[in-house]
C-alpha cells in the first residue's frame, strides 16, 4: 500500500475511532456498526504496517463498544415517542387457552354455563402481557393528570419516550394511547391479566336466566341488570372459582379473588 495511501486510511480509522463513545450515546446499532467497520479498517492497516501509533489503545476502546453493546449498556433504538402507534405493540389474548391452567377450566365452564342458559358472552382480554399493561396504566395517568410524564417510570422492554416537547402535546399523546386502548376505566398495574388469572367479559341476557352452577344447582336470576354486575349471576360464577371483581368501575372484569 502506497505511503500516502496508508495515511490517508490511517486519518481516517482515527477520526472514526475516536468519535466512538462505549455507552453514551443512545443510537446503539449505529455506534456498535460503526466500531466494528473500523476494527476491520485498523485489521487491514496492521496487517500492510500502516496502522496508528496508538492502534493498541484504539483497538482496546473499540472491543469494549462491542463489549457494552453486548452487555446492553449501549441500546439498540432511540426511544420512540409516545402516541397511538404504540396501541398495536405488545397484544394482548382475548383466547382463554392463554390463561392460567387452573383458572382456566373454571373459566370455560362459567362461560359453558352461561351460554348454555341463553346469555351472551362476548371475551374481551384474557392474558395481557405486562408491556401493555404498563403502557396502558401510565398512558391514563399521564392524560388524566394524575402523573407527570417526566416522573413515569422506566419498564425494561419497553423503550417509550413519554415526555414531548410541551406538557399538553405529552398529555395528548397520552389519550391518543387511552382512545386507541378503548379504556373506559384506569387499568391496573401491575394486573392479574398478565398472570393469566383475569378475564373481561361482556355478559348480558333477557328475561330469567336458568344456570347451572359448579355444584349441578339450578339457579333461577330474574334480579337486574341483566349483565355481568347481576350480583346473583357473581354468586354462580364463584361456585366456579371465577370471582366478580371487588373495586368499581371495571365491569367486564373477573378473576381468580376479585382483584
Amino acid at each position: 500500500m502506497p505511503e500516502r495511501q496508508k495515511k490517508s486510511v490511517s486519518r481516517k480509522a482515527i477520526l472514526t475511532l475516536e468519535n466512538q463513545s462505549s455507552d453514551a450515546r443512545p443510537d446503539g446499532l449505529a455506534i456498535v456498526t460503526q466500531a466494528l467497520q473500523a476494527l476491520e479498517v485498523l485489521s487491514r492497516l496492521e496487517l500492510a504496517g500502516g496502522a496508528p501509533a496508538n492502534s493498541v489503545a484504539l483497538r482496546r476502546k473499540l472491543e469494549g463498544v462491542c463489549h457494552a453493546f453486548v452487555d446492553g449498556r449501549i441500546g439498540i433504538f432511540a426511544k420512540t415517542p409516545s402516541g397511538a402507534n404504540w396501541v398495536n405493540q405488545f397484544p394482548g389474548s382475548t383466547s382463554t387457552s392463554d390463561l392460567d391452567a387452573a383458572f382456566r377450566t373454571g373459566v370455560n365452564s362459567f362461560i359453558a354455563a352461561m351460554r348454555s342458559a341463553g346469555a351472551t358472552v362476548s371475551i374481551g382480554t384474557t392474558l395481557r402481557p405486562v408491556e401493555r399493561a404498563y403502557l396502558m396504566h401510565y398512558s391514563w395517568r399521564i392524560a388524566k393528570k394524575e402523573i407527570d410524564p417526566a416522573n413515569v417510570p422506566a419498564l425494561a422492554g419497553v423503550d417509550i419516550e413519554w415526555v414531548h416537547g410541551t406538557l399538553a402535546a405529552s398529555r395528548q399523546a397520552a389519550q391518543d394511547m387511552v382512545d386507541g386502548y378503548q379504556i373506559v376505566a384506569k387499568p391496573a398495574y401491575p394486573t392479574k391479566h398478565s398472570d393469566g388469572t383475569a378475564i373481561d367479559m361482556t355478559i348480558s341476557w333477557t328475561g330469567t336466566l336458568a344456570i347451572v352452577d359448579n355444584n349441578g344447582t339450578s339457579t333461577s336470576i330474574t334480579t337486574t341488570p341483566r349483565t355481568g354486575m347481576n350480583t346473583d349471576l357473581a354468586v354462580v360464577g364463584a361456585t366456579y372459582a371465577v370471582i366478580k371483581a371487588t373495586f368499581s368501575g371495571d365491569p367486564p372484569h373477573w378473576s381468580d379473588d376479585g382483584h
